[in-house]
C-alpha cells in the first residue's frame, strides 16, 4: 500500500465530511470516527507485518549495519521538528478551545449572547482563514523551517509516530469535550447554532489538518530513508512534501 497516498485520500474524504456537517451530534461522531481511524487502523495497519512491519525492521538493520558508510553519514534528507510542530499546535489548540469555551458561556444569557456574539463571529472568520497558514507555518514555514538530517537522524520521526497515537487520542478526547460543550450551548440559546457551529467545524477541520501534518511528514520521512538505503548513496529525486490546499 502507498501509505502517502491513503492518508491524503483519507484526510480529503474526513475534511469533506466534516464541512458537510449539519449538526454538532453528526460533526461529533464524524470526528470521533476520523480520529479512530488514524489510531486504530491507519498507524497500527502501517507498523504491522500486513503492512509494513518487516521493511521497517529491515531498514534498522541495514542502518546497522551500513551506518558508518559514506551514503549514511553524508545522506540528507528535508524534515522538520516535529517537537516544535507538535508543542506550537498543542498552544495554539489549546487557544482554539478557551474562545469556543467562552463563545459557549455567553449562551447562557441572551442579552450576554447578542452583546459578544458580533465579536465572537469576527475572530471566528479571521482564525478560519489564518487556520491552515500557521499549520503550514510550523511544518516547514517561518515558524519551523525544513532542515536537512541524516538518514539516522532522520528515524526519529518513524519513532515518534508511535507515542503520537497517544497524543491524538488525548487531544481528540478533549476536543469531544468541547464538542460537548458547544452542545450545551446551541440547547441554551437558539439564535447559537451557526456560529458555534462553526467554531467546532473548525476546530475538528484544524486538528485533522495537524494530524494529517505530522503523519504525512512521517511517512515521506520513511520513504525518503529507504530510497537512501535502497540506492545505497546514488542520486533519486526524494518525495515531494505534500501541498494540502
Amino acid at each position: 500500500m502507498d501509505y502517502i497516498k491513503e492518508l491524503k485520500k483519507n484526510f480529503d474524504r474526513i475534511n469533506a465530511e466534516l464541512g458537510d456537517c449539519e449538526t454538532a451530534d453528526a460533526l461529533g461522531e464524524i470526528f470521533k470516527e476520523s480520529m479512530d481511524y488514524y489510531c486504530n487502523t491507519l498507524i497500527p495497519d502501517f507498523f504491522s507485518s500486513r503492512g509494513e512491519g518487516r521493511k521497517i525492521r529491515d531498514m534498522y538493520r541495514n542502518l546497522e549495519t551500513y551506518k558508518y558508510a559514506p551514503f549514511v553519514q553524508e545522506s540528507a534528507v528535508d524534515t522538520v521538528d516535529l517537537h516544535i510542530s507538535n508543542t506550537a499546535y498543542q498552544d495554539y489548540l489549546n487557544g482554539m478551545r478557551t474562545f469556543i469555551t467562552e463563545t459557549c458561556s455567553y449562551c447562557v444569557d441572551a442579552d450576554l449572547y447578542a452583546k459578544e456574539s458580533a465579536a465572537c463571529e469576527q475572530k471566528l472568520m479571521t482564525a478560519r482563514k489564518n487556520d491552515s497558514l500557521f499549520i503550514e507555518s510550523i511544518f516547514g514555514g517561518s515558524n519551523n523551517e525544513w532542515h536537512k538530517e541524516t538518514i539516522l537522524e532522520a528515524t526519529k520521526d518513524i519513532e515518534a509516530l508511535i507515542d503520537f497515537m497517544d497524543t491524538v487520542k488525548q487531544e481528540s478526547a478533549n476536543c469531544g469535550v468541547i464538542i460537548d460543550q458547544i452542545k450545551k450551548g446551541i440547547a441554551d440559546h437558539d439564535g447559537s447554532e451557526e456560529l458555534l457551529l462553526e467554531s467546532a467545524k473548525m476546530m475538528a477541520e484544524s486538528f485533522n489538518n495537524y494530524v494529517y501534518h505530522t503523519i504525512s511528514n512521517v511517512f515521506t520521512s520513511y520513504k525518503n530513508i529507504n530510497d537512501v538505503l535502497e540506492n545505497k548513496g546514488s542520486s533519486k529525486e526524494p518525495v515531494s512534501r505534500y501541498t494540502v490546499w
